[in-house]
């Protein structure tokens, strides 16, 4: 089939338009392993009984082979031939395991990953949007979106358990940037106060920090579902102007 300008401009307007609508929570992590997924599952299920909720998740690979994407062996990554493949599959997205399975089970209407190479990810982030379909909010599992774009809400996981040489390049500037930190409040108490003064070293007080003992205990903070509801509504408001 042959797509016109005319077409092209259309289907693109369209694309722009829902991303404009569209409120954008990213949920980030120290690194992997630090309850990201646990803390988007919350997120979804919190969000997903009064707005149509999608979900994404975003790696970003060197080209090194393996799988991020829980271990199961799709070999997407080791396949990848462009710069960014944005995977719909149902069998991929739904495979047992897997943290795209535990976004979808937790209620999101829609789930998408994307794999994509450094510097790619605006390209990727765009392709997904005009995906997502008429979601009227994203929870977006990933580090290097909330310094790409401006999402609604920012959501940073940090753990004491996690090493820090484990962390991930982007973990400084997320501490000091993001929204809420959700303290997952576990490991050994010189763990837990030497990542405090980091926190504090970074973001310059650590009076705000949310302490779970679990990250889906955050359903039970009011403040953070408040703000979670008015991140939704108020992008959607201004769209509506």
């Amino acid at each position: 089939m042959v797509v016109s300008d005319k077409e092209k401009m259309a289907a693109n307007a369209s694309s722009e338009a829902a991303a404009k609508s569209l409120s954008v929570i990213v949920v980030a992590g120290v690194t992997s392993g630090a309850g990201k997924t646990s803390l988007a599952e919350a997120v979804i299920r919190a969000l997903s009984t009064d707005y149509k909720t999608a979900a994404t998740k975003i790696t970003v690979t060197h080209g090194e082979r393996g799988c991020p994407h829980g271990g199961k062996g799709c070999d997407v990554c080791g396949s990848l031939g462009g710069e960014f493949q944005v995977i719909t599959r149902d069998s991929i997205i739904t495979q047992p395991g897997t943290d795209t399975a535990r976004l979808s089970r937790a209620g999101a209407f829609k789930v998408l990953w994307a794999i994509t190479r450094e510097g790619f990810i605006a390209e990727a982030w765009r392709e997904m949007t005009a995906l997502i379909g008429e979601a009227r909010c994203v929870v977006v599992e990933s580090n290097t979106l909330a310094l790409t774009i401006k999402p609604a809400l920012t959501l940073m996981m940090v753990d004491p358990t996690v090493s820090r040489r484990l962390w991930k390049p982007s973990a400084e500037r997320l501490l000091a940037a993001a929204d809420f930190l959700i303290f997952n409040d576990r490991g050994p108490e010189q763990k837990r106060q030497a990542l405090l003064k980091e926190i504090e070293r970074l973001r310059g007080t650590t009076r705000d920090l949310l302490f779970v003992s679990h990250p889906h205990e955050i359903e039970s903070q009011t403040g953070l579902m408040e703000s979670l509801r008015q991140a939704v509504e108020g992008l959607a408001a201004v769209a509506d102007k």
